[in-house]
């Protein structure tokens, strides 16, 4: 079937194992990238996909796939596109006996219908707690901890993006603590940014928008990356809500 749509797949009889090292490392660093660099972990998640077809590892097929799918969204691909990509790569990603893949392709599929050009946050918080709940009970860290954070704060945008703030600020809290406990330096600033801004003053409340301000100011201090990146534009566009909101 891979063939026939020119992937030039053919299973090797003999897998490597330091090959699949390999993919695993470029993956989980072109899903980093994503949220810093986003055009060298595009460049690393089509690399790492291609990388799986031409060893011919049928184990890693469903995660080179979904790597195809993540980089499809973040390269801004139409829906229709993004469709036909999930429809080609489920087969190979959710029956998969790879708990790794299963996480992988739920995140993925996620990511497609929260950011995708017709947004499916319902969609997609079912598909990012599926792959929270794999994790929690199959307890796959340290090696899918990038992808637990990152799912993390995507399913925060889905509350968010459904219009449900007081959950949105309820897991923020608890997630910015995590965060900040374990010097996740990614991850905080994408928390402590647009989204605890927006969802403080939704909800109305002047404690929560004092503490989402101290927050803030807290992230800023510890974020020094000296180019522009998500995180970046997360506290920018926090601070402008925060300050539009003081008048």
């Amino acid at each position: 079937r891979l063939r026939l749509r020119m992937f030039r797949w053919q299973k090797t009889p003999h897998p490597d194992d330091a090959a699949r090292r390999r993919f695993d490392d470029m993956l989980r660093a072109g899903v980093a990238l994503l949220q810093t660099d986003t055009l060298r972990g595009i460049e690393l998640l089509l690399r790492g996909g291609l990388f799986v077809l031409q060893s011919g590892d049928e184990r890693d097929l469903g995660k080179a796939l979904t790597s195809f799918l993540v980089a499809s969204v973040a390269l801004g691909k139409d829906q229709a596109t993004l469709d036909r990509t999930i429809e080609e790569t489920e087969p190979f990603a959710s029956e998969s006996h790879d708990v790794h893949t299963r996480i992988f392709w739920l995140y993925g599929r996620g990511v497609a219908r929260l950011l995708g050009p017709r947004s499916d946050p319902e969609g997609a918080l079912a598909d990012f707690d599926r792959s929270l709940e794999i994790m929690a009970a199959k307890h796959v860290l340290p090696s899918d901890a990038f992808t637990r954070c990152s799912t993390q704060w995507l399913r925060i945008c889905s509350l968010v993006g459904m219009g449900q703030f007081s959950g949105a600020a309820n897991n923020l809290q608890s997630s910015l603590e995590d965060a900040w406990n374990r010097a996740d330096l990614s991850l905080v600033p994408m928390l402590a940014g647009r989204l605890s801004a927006l969802s403080s003053i939704a909800l109305g409340d002047p404690s929560m928008v004092e503490r989402a301000e101290r927050e803030l100011e807290r992230a800023r201090r510890a974020w020094s990356a000296p180019s522009a990146t998500l995180q970046e534009m997360e506290l920018a566009h926090g601070e402008w809500l925060l300050h539009l909101h003081a008048g």
